[in-house]
């Protein structure tokens, strides 16, 4: 799946304006899916979100994961590279956004250089309603003024820089170890680590990881590995016709009564009950998470 809508500019005297060049959804599942910013023309920027599955970014030299629920920034051109590794069990599915306007290059290489190249944050921060608002415009073809155009962006981009501090704030920024085992995390969450197996990649005892991961993330490890576990349940129970028994196994719980407990908790509901709920109610309640 492809959806790609660009942008135009018949005037070019317009005064400076934060312009869109493109936004769009896609679904990536073969190794075809690889672009070099060096290699690439313009001036812009570039947010892409992952919605489902896993993307790879080469930043500066250096490889990162982008999982569900995180974003990588880039500059065009720039010295970056993503793509999608073929094999993966499942597809990637994201949504981009590239824009060029002032100071948008000299603030994406800020967020580069003190956050990183890849950041995190929920589908119902500001900043993704912001932007999935956007996209949502933009296939409707309600994004024909220029001038409020630019005021959206705007928008968007000063929601993202508040949630991307906010996101640091919690106690300076977070060390690049305790970043990578957090994507790392969200990644490969059906493996089930231990906490034992968290701390010692990182080599602290269990009471520091614990403090500190909290401090930064705003939950324990556990319960963060907990959470990701129930969403993958919630999409399972609503697209797919999986027994409870394998949705629970594919998600690494450890029994299907362990399931039922940490989904109720969490959902407010049973996994039966949820399958069987109609409308949007039982996804809204898991999206407040």
């Amino acid at each position: 799946m492809q959806r790609i809508y660009g942008f135009k500019y018949e005037d070019v005297h317009l005064p400076p304006l934060f312009r869109l060049e493109t936004i769009g959804r896609q679904t990536v599942s073969d190794a075809g899916y690889d672009w070099d910013g060096t290699r690439r023309p313009g001036d812009s920027v570039i947010l892409q979100y992952t919605l489902e599955g896993n993307g790879s970014l080469l930043f500066e030299g250096r490889r990162y994961d982008v999982p569900r629920g995180s974003a990588f920034l880039a500059t065009v051109p720039g010295r970056h590279r993503y793509f999608f590794e073929g094999g993966e069990e499942r597809p990637w599915s994201f949504l981009w956004i590239r824009l060029q306007g002032v100071h948008t290059r000299a603030l994406w290489s800020e967020w580069q250089r003190t956050i990183g190249p890849v950041v995190a944050f929920p589908r119902e921060a500001p900043a993704f309603r912001l932007l999935h608002r956007l996209y949502e415009d933009a296939a409707a073809q309600s994004l024909d003024d220029a001038y409020t155009l630019s005021l959206r962006l705007y928008e968007w981009i000063v929601a993202l820089q508040k949630q991307l501090r906010a996101g640091s704030a919690a106690g300076g920024d977070i060390p690049p170890e305790y970043q990578a085992i957090y994507r790392w995390m969200l990644a490969e969450y059906r493996s089930s680590p231990t906490l034992d197996e968290l701390a010692a990649r990182l080599n602290v005892s269990k009471h520091h990881f614990c403090k500190r991961f909290a401090h930064w993330y705003g939950l324990p490890p556990m319960q963060l590995l907990r959470k990701r576990k129930v969403e993958e349940a919630s999409r399972l129970l609503r697209q797919s016709g999986m027994p409870i028994g394998e949705i629970a196994a594919y998600c690494g719980f450890e029994s299907v009564s362990y399931f039922g407990k940490a989904f109720r908790q969490l959902a407010g509901c049973s996994p039966t009950e949820f399958r069987e709920a109609s409308g949007e109610g039982a996804v809204d309640a898991l999206t407040l998470l």
